[in-house]
């Protein structure tokens, strides 16, 4: 089996996944957080289900005989409100996300992949992080 993670692979190693004939070849980006969690888990656990959760899609996608992925390094600072005052935690405003969002799917389809997709695993970003990345955003 191929590499499955983006920042694992050579330029000429992406290029060559990217121009493959036989398979569609995309990318798959890890939504998490760094925000408290409890005393007994890390401050990156939804990252670390986001990046697991894309390479389980990576892996089942590369078995696909017409489609394959690489897992994109992973976007971890998304807001946690709530969560601001606790040691640890990274929260940036919806604003910001969805910024940083559109500028990676925009460098990402520049390249020749065929798809990008999200792969999210932090609550306070889901039903916004598509809008945040097409522009708009919530209060």
């Amino acid at each position: 089996m191929h590499k499955i993670r983006l920042d694992e692979l050579t330029s000429a190693e992406a290029a060559a996944l990217a121009r493959d004939t036989a398979k569609k070849y995309g990318l798959l980006l890890p939504l998490g957080c760094t925000e408290q969690h409890g005393p007994m888990l890390p401050l990156g656990c939804d990252t670390t289900i986001a990046r697991g959760a894309a390479e389980n899609l990576a892996r089942a996608l590369v078995a696909h005989p017409r489609y394959g992925a690489v897992v994109m390094p992973d976007f971890a600072y998304t807001p946690s409100p709530g969560a601001e005052d606790f040691a640890g935690t990274v929260s940036v405003g919806f604003d910001w996300m969805g910024q940083g969002i559109r500028e990676i799917l925009s460098a990402a389809i520049r390249t020749p992949w065929t798809f990008v997709g999200l792969v999210n695993a932090h609550g306070h970003n889901h039903g916004r992080v598509i809008e945040a990345s097409m522009g708009g955003s919530q209060a």
